[in-house]
């Protein structure tokens, strides 16, 4: 009925396939070549975990989980994020020149350790983040057993509840000028993570977050570095949420963010 089902169908019986082969490969001793051929199925065949838990069809959907779940998600906040730096000549300088602190030798990657401890590289995530929302829609929640209070108002055990990231990461009373793209802001009051929702909250936030900020720091740390660059015929229309498609989009005609490297 809905042809785009076949794109998701193919993918999955590719990844599918994928892990049958790490599989096999691990029942007949075959190791990786080295470490960076290993992938997360090889770790986990070779953990403790029960043989229910190593089976294909467990692991062919966690693989499901992880393309589905970890692709979309980070390749729009680095493209927001890239919008935004390479659109502030300012913010472009200042995040080079920290960068260098620990990144003097462009092809050596420092590790996400030693990134994390830079307050502008964390700034300019955060406000990727911050603008790139995360899920664009309500998240529903329900309390079964208690009554929520907010501000004047008793919410009644078993009432659905929701908010959207869009209101809260544009709220002036919480980010003041919130559509300018100011790193700053997470220097100078660093508990705003507080009202970070990209990756929910609670027990039912987002289970890849520490994998996820490991990526935006690799990444936005190893292109702005190696990378000199300039956006090609793109502009704020590219990047401003207009439509809901579980994750936000912008206009439907938009080509995405582009960029010449120089």
């Amino acid at each position: 009925m809905n042809p785009g089902v076949v794109k998701l169908q193919d993918l999955q019986k590719e990844i599918y396939g994928q892990v049958a082969e790490v599989i096999d490969q691990h029942e007949r001793g075959i190791k990786p070549e080295d470490d960076s051929h290993a992938t997360i199925f090889h770790s986990l065949l070779d953990s403790g975990l029960p043989d229910e838990e190593k089976a294909l069809k467990r692991l062919g959907m966690d693989g499901f989980s992880l393309i589905r779940a970890g692709t979309e998600s980070v390749s729009s906040t680095m493209s927001i994020l890239t919008y935004h730096v390479l659109s502030n000549p300012h913010i472009l300088r200042k995040l080079r020149k920290e960068l260098e602190t620990v990144f003097p030798d462009p092809a050596v990657l420092p590790s996400c350790a030693e990134l994390e401890t830079l307050p502008y590289l964390t700034g300019v995530v955060q406000e990727g983040l911050r603008l790139s929302y995360g899920a664009g829609h309500r998240l529903q929640r329900i309390a079964p057993n208690d009554v929520l209070q907010y501000k004047g108002w008793a919410i009644p055990p078993g009432t659905s509840t929701g908010m959207t990231n869009f209101h809260v990461h544009n709220n002036p009373e919480i980010f003041p000028d919130p559509k300018t793209f100011n790193p700053e802001r997470w220097i100078e009051n660093p508990r705003l993570d507080k009202y970070l929702l990209s990756f929910s909250k609670g027990t039912r936030n987002c289970v890849g977050l520490n994998l996820a900020y490991e990526e935006f720091y690799m990444s936005t740390a190893g292109i702005f570095r190696r990378l000199a660059m300039e956006l090609f015929e793109t502009d704020d229309s590219d990047v401003e949420y207009q439509y809901d498609n579980y994750t936000p989009k912008a206009r439907l005609d938009s080509k995405g963010v582009r960029v010449f490297v120089k």
